[in-house]
């Protein structure tokens, strides 16, 4: 009997190998479970973090996407060009004829009604391309230009688009209830010619400008450069002393539209 007794008190102690391996088994198991747990909360968390990052600085469209941005929404705009002075100015060899017989009296040559070989003969030099010059520096001396002008290269096409006639937009009315239905009809303005561009004709002025201009910056104390990167030219400018110098010495009007 206390051989069964002793049996029945091992079988019965909680304290028992088989039990106490099942508790901390248990317990172990439970552990690891907390560890997941925990692991998986911190995995969120870095996950949660890092998707906050991106959207702050990854992706700017969630950042800067706003209804009420006004560079999202689709405006109709008139605008139109408004130059600062009326008239321009073109300086081109072209069409200007033989310097040496306009300038020093020489006999007429008819190969000289070439800008280019008129640009490359000055460019050679010479006695009589001295001359030349001299009469270039004393009449540029009679300008009396100062300070220094914006020049550009000559380019028709946009030129064309800019002088071209167009109505500039009407200032806004304010609505008036007595409008009767005639009067609701759209008025167009009538087109109005903003800009003009004239041709220098006077050959001294025309070599000292483009003698002069360096890029496109003319200078008035840029000494001459008779180059035919410089001669065979044809520039624009809107500066108002070049302008007065043009209409003074003889300029004609560019039919572009």
């Amino acid at each position: 009997m206390s051989a069964q007794n002793d049996n029945g008190n091992n079988n019965s102690n909680p304290f028992s190998g088989k039990s106490l391996s099942s508790r901390f088994g248990r317990a172990n198991a439970s552990q690891s479970n907390n560890n997941n747990n925990n692991n998986q909360q911190q995995n969120n968390n870095n996950s949660n973090s890092n998707s906050s990052s991106g959207g702050r600085f990854g992706s700017g469209s969630n950042r800067f996407r706003s209804s009420s941005n006004p560079f999202n929404q689709n405006q109709n705009l008139s605008w139109g060009l408004t130059p600062i002075h009326k008239t321009a100015v073109r300086f081109e060899l072209k069409g200007l004829g033989d310097p040496f017989y306009r300038m020093l009296g020489h006999d007429l040559n008819t190969e000289y009604g070439q800008s280019r070989k008129v640009a490359r003969a000055l460019e050679a030099g010479g006695e009589h391309v001295e001359a030349i010059m001299a009469m270039l520096d004393e009449a540029w001396k009679g300008y009396d230009l100062t300070g220094a002008a914006l020049v550009y290269t000559w380019n028709p096409k946009p030129w064309n688009i800019i002088v071209t006639p167009s109505p500039m937009p009407a200032p806004p009315q304010p609505e008036s209830k007595d409008d009767s239905d005639d009067d609701e009809e759209d008025k167009k303005p009538d087109p109005i010619r903003m800009f003009n561009v004239v041709r220098a004709l006077d050959m001294k002025l025309t070599l000292n400008v483009l003698a002069r201009s360096r890029s496109q910056l003319m200078m008035a104390e840029a000494p001459l450069v008779m180059s035919t990167e410089y001669l065979n030219r044809s520039i624009i400018t809107d500066d108002p002393q070049l302008v007065a110098l043009a209409q003074a010495t003889g300029c004609l009007e560019e039919a572009l539209a």
